[in-house]
């Protein structure tokens, strides 16, 4: 009897050990797959077995349920193709946008799915083919290996020990040392790639501020109502403003030359007063546009989605620039995009945050293409059409396109005429070379509108602005490049007074720029202002923005104090 239990045992035991091998081997596979360099990956790991073993406990909890099943190799290899899967997704989005996947991706599926084909080469259709195949062929190899289960309750008691345990592991894990520096590669500022995509999994919806009461609403609003308001002297000029897709200053690429400036008409606005480094909070065009335009701290509010995306949205109006403009100083307030109006829903929350029209690429004429995108030169005419065929001041708001990723290894023409050259390999020299076309074209429209903009009799400002860095090898690969700054400068063709704040976030843009053109602000706005040099400056304001987006607007007595518009998508 005491043989035939050890023999019962015997196959359990075995089991287990497959399944702690497995995914021994299956760690070591992610690793190989989503490092920027596997032996300074390896290295790491080997002077940090801390973090060698939340990301293998990670994996022992998600797979475990296998070792209730007689097919336990086939059902973890369902797991396996699974977590492979979205490890090559991540890998593949490093190269295409210099981010990796993580959990908030799936909340902006749709649009990535709408857009897929623009980034989607044939040389990575055929490594998803490749990779598919693979993992059928695993799957079926697999499917034909049995393992008896003798004691299916202790296989369970075993399971919950261990998920119990590996849980309380994980939760107390320490994070990466705080001394790791920006020098070192950002694999290792990472915390593995099963960890850092497990830990992204967490909804904003429910990120309630804290101290989020309506006696702190009540005190915050008799503190802001409190505040002195300047005497304000302004011209009420037309404001400009324009999110520039993936805008760097190339002469920050490391190791490359230009046979000439790039970026000729800019340049001559990025030094001086008024210009300066914006913080842009991700590498999310939406994300940028909707801190920009509603002064929101969204880091806490909205961690991991994009709110024009987000269901915690009800549709109630949004306090922002547009409808400030368009309430209190009558201003005609546009929209102008070269792309579809239903990417991230813009075609729906322009009208809660104040827009009388949206101009998308459905609405354009003379429309030229650069490989997948629309030029940005067909913005100028519509620019110009809103100014001259609107009675009222105009607030417009013109996001571009013509630059986006993803930037071609095989690109072999010369559009601009600018010769690049570097120590860099061929096929990272030709991305920079597609990226550098794409943005002196850009650069030329820019030029247009700024000589259009100094011209004009009516006081007109332009603020240009990126949304976020470029997908460029030479910036992905860089462990020193500042990868959250992006630069913005200000046109005007009257003096403005004071200067530019030399770095400043994108939530803060839109009221410096107020304050410099005596117009003023909203809620926001105060709370910006009273409250910057604050040490509760965060928290104020993180709880003023929950309160006017999503909570039960104490701050304004539970009143909407702006109107949604009716959004003509059309041109003016």
């Amino acid at each position: 009897m005491n043989n035939l239990q050890k023999y019962t045992y015997k196959k359990e035991y075995a089991c287990i050990r497959m399944w702690l091998t497995l995914n021994l081997l299956l760690y070591i596979t992610i690793e190989c797959i989503s490092s920027l360099d596997i032996l300074e990956r390896f290295s790491y790991l080997a002077m940090h077995l801390d973090i060698f073993l939340v990301n293998y406990i990670l994996l022992l909890i998600i797979t475990c349920p296998c070792l209730l099943f007689p097919k336990m190799p086939f059902v973890f290899n369902l797991f396996a193709v699974g977590i492979l899967t979205i490890t090559c997704a991540s890998r593949i989005l490093m190269i295409i946008r210099g981010l990796p996947l993580t959990w908030p991706d799936f909340f902006i599926a749709k649009e990535g799915l709408s857009i897929a084909n623009k980034y989607l080469s044939p040389e990575i259709l055929l490594l998803i083919i490749v990779l598919a195949c693979m993992g059928l062929i695993l799957l079926k190899k697999s499917y034909a290996c049995r393992i008896d289960i003798h004691h299916p309750r202790k296989i369970v008691s075993f399971i919950i020990v261990i998920t119990s345990l590996n849980i309380g592991i994980v939760s107390e894990a320490r994070k990466i040392d705080n001394t790791i520096t920006p020098e070192q590669s950002m694999d290792y500022h990472e915390e593995g790639m099963v960890y850092s995509f497990v830990s992204s999994y967490e909804t904003s919806n429910d990120i309630v501020p804290e101290d989020y009461n309506e006696d702190n609403l009540k005190q915050l609003r008799a503190e802001l109502n409190s505040v002195s308001v300047p005497v304000l002297t302004n011209k009420n000029p037309n404001i400009i403003f324009l999110q520039v897709e993936s805008f760097i200053d190339p002469l920050t690429l490391k190791g490359i030359t230009y046979s000439q400036d790039p970026i000729p008409n800019m340049r001559k606005y990025m030094t001086g007063d008024w210009s300066g480094y914006m913080e842009a909070p991700g590498i999310n065009t939406a994300r940028t546009e909707f801190e920009i335009l509603t002064g929101i701290r969204i880091a806490d509010l909205f961690k991991y989605e994009v709110p024009y995306t987000s269901e915690a949205l009800d549709g109630r109006p949004i306090e922002s620039i547009a409808q400030l403009l368009r309430k209190d100083k009558g201003y005609h307030t546009t929209a102008i995009h070269n792309n579809e109006a239903s990417f991230y829903d813009r075609n729906r929350i322009y009208s809660p945050l104040g827009f009388n029209h949206f101009i998308s690429l459905e609405s354009m004429e003379g429309v030229e293409y650069t490989k997948n995108w629309p030029k940005d030169k067909v913005l100028l005419n519509y620019i110009e059409k809103t100014i001259q065929d609107t009675p009222n001041r105009d607030f417009i708001f013109t996001v571009t396109v013509g630059t986006h990723s993803s930037y071609d290894y095989d690109y072999e023409a010369n559009e601009s005429g600018i010769i690049i050259s570097g120590d860099a390999e061929e096929n990272v020299l030709n991305q920079t070379q597609d990226y550098i076309d794409r943005f002196w074209e850009t650069d030329q429209f820019i030029g247009d509108l700024i000589d259009y903009v100094n011209n004009l009799e009516e006081p007109t400002i332009l603020v240009a602005y990126g949304d976020h860095i470029p997908a460029l090898d030479l910036i992905t690969f860089d462990k020193t490049y500042i990868k959250n700054q992006t630069p913005y400068f200000v046109v005007s063709n009257y003096i403005l007074r004071g200067k530019a704040d030399a770095v400043i976030p994108a939530y803060r843009l839109y009221t410096q720029i107020l304050n410099a053109v005596g117009i003023q602000g909203g809620i926001i706005s105060s709370v910006h202002n009273a409250f910057k040099e604050e040490e509760e400056y965060f928290s104020n304001l993180d709880l003023v923005g929950y309160d006017m987006l999503i909570g039960s607007k104490y701050i304004t007595e539970g009143k909407d104090i702006y109107q949604n518009t009716e959004l003509q998508i059309k041109i003016p």
